[in-house]
């Protein structure tokens, strides 16, 4: 029942960006020709090494604001969509596939166009909209307790 209350939740925030579909999964994304964004509750090691990545990388502190960061993060793929060239797409899209052959990956990742976009996006997001930001997490955050 939570876990349909989350998911109910999610979308209803998700839609005013025009986001058609969320559903809960093992990871953050964003599919585009489905308009569909993926989210999770788990967090791993490796959450861990990217939030200090971005915090590094953007001076900024992400930590208590992860949940909502990853959301919007994958929110700000569908809203700098159009900020993307093909060349932009095809560059990224090549450099995915080598990622695992990258000594620092996550560094690499944010290196991406698209990841770099929609990381801004999120971030110029959560400062100026701080107050919805947090209530919203929070809102998550009772709903996932209970």
């Amino acid at each position: 029942m939570r876990r349909y209350k989350l998911n109910k939740e999610i979308k209803l925030y998700c839609k005013k960006f025009g986001i058609k579909k969320v559903k809960l999964t093992d990871e953050f994304s964003y599919y585009p020709n489905k308009t569909l964004v993926t989210y999770t509750i788990y967090a791993s090691e490796t959450d861990t090494e990217f939030i200090n990545l971005v915090n590094q990388k953007y001076n900024v502190n992400i930590r208590p604001w992860y949940f909502i960061f990853c959301l919007l993060h994958e929110i700000g793929h569908h809203m700098t969509l159009n900020q993307l060239s093909k060349e932009d797409l095809e560059t990224d899209f090549l450099l995915r596939s080598m990622i695992p052959f990258f000594e620092n990956q996550g560094k690499a990742y944010l290196g991406f166009t698209a990841e770099d976009l929609a990381t801004s996006w999120a971030i110029e997001y959560i400062d100026s909209h701080l107050k919805e930001c947090f209530e919203f997490q929070n809102k998550c955050i009772e709903i996932m307790k209970k």
